[in-house]
C-alpha cells in the first residue's frame, strides 16, 4: 500500500470510528457507558476477530486470545472488533429513577452518575435489535480492512455475522464458510476459548488452505 492509499485507508477508519462514538441508535445502552468499544490491531490485517461485545471479565481477555492466535496462525497482522459496540448493563439504580434524564450526553462521557467511578451494573447479553443496529459498522469495518480471514466467536456472533454476509444457514461451531473469496471461521465464544481451541482453529485453517 503506497503512502497516499495508506492515508486514505486510515482516514476511512477514523471517520467510521467518529460515527461510532457519536452513535445514538441505542441510547439506553450508553447510559452507563463512557464510550463505545472500537476495534484494535493491525490496520491491514490478514485476520479479523469478531467478539460479541467488550465485556470486562477475568476469563475474557481479548488480547490474550489475540496472542494465542498470533502464535498458532503465525501472523502478526490481526485486528479485533465487536458485534455490539456498547455493552448493555442491568442497573437497579437507573430502574429506580425513571424520572431522571438518563440520555443526556453528559452521562455518556462520565462515570456512573450514582456511584461515581465504580459501576455496579451487571453486563447482559446484547439484544438482537442492538446487534442489528451495530451491524452496519461491522460491515463497513470489513470493507475497509479487507481481511483474508474472519473468525466469529460464539454461536450468536456467528449467526448475526453470517447472515449479514449473506450466509443464511444455521452456524456450525466450529465451522468454515467461503464468502467472496474470503474465509470465515466460527469457533467457541470468547469466554470459553482456550489455547487448545486456538490450536484446533489453526489446524482447521491449514487444512482448508491445503484443500483449496
Amino acid at each position: 500500500m503506497d503512502t497516499i492509499s495508506e492515508q486514505q485507508h486510515i482516514k476511512r477508519i477514523m471517520q467510521m470510528e467518529a460515527r461510532v462514538n457519536a452513535c445514538q441508535r441505542c441510547s439506553s445502552s450508553r447510559r452507563c457507558l463512557r464510550k463505545p468499544a472500537l476495534g484494535k490491531g493491525d490496520l491491514t490485517p490478514e485476520v479479523l476477530l469478531v467478539f460479541m461485545s467488550a465485556r470486562h471479565s477475568e476469563n475474557m481477555n481479548y488480547m490474550e486470545i489475540r496472542q494465542m492466535l498470533k502464535k498458532e496462525l503465525a501472523t502478526e497482522r490481526i485486528y479485533h472488533t465487536y458485534m455490539a459496540r456498547c455493552q448493555p448493563q442491568a442497573c437497579v439504580h437507573i430502574d429506580d429513577l425513571e424520572d431522571m434524564l438518563m440520555r443526556e450526553t453528559a452521562f455518556f462521557e462520565s462515570s456512573c452518575p450514582f456511584l461515581g467511578p465504580v459501576c455496579q451494573g451487571v453486563p447482559i447479553v446484547p439484544a438482537g435489535t442492538q446487534i442489528t443496529a451495530c451491524l452496519p459498522y461491522l460491515m463497513e469495518e470489513i470493507d475497509i480492512l479487507a481481511p483474508q480471514t474472519i473468525i466469529l466467536f460464539g454461536e450468536r456472533t456467528a449467526e448475526f455475522g453470517l447472515k449479514a454476509l449473506g450466509i443464511l444457514e444455521k452456524p456450525i461451531i466450529p465451522g468454515f464458510y467461503l464468502n467472496s473469496g474470503r474465509s470465515i471461521y466460527t469457533t467457541e465464544k470468547e469466554s470459553v476459548f482456550t489455547s487448545e481451541d486456538a490450536r484446533k482453529l489453526a489446524a482447521f485453517t491449514n487444512r482448508q488452505v491445503e484443500l483449496a
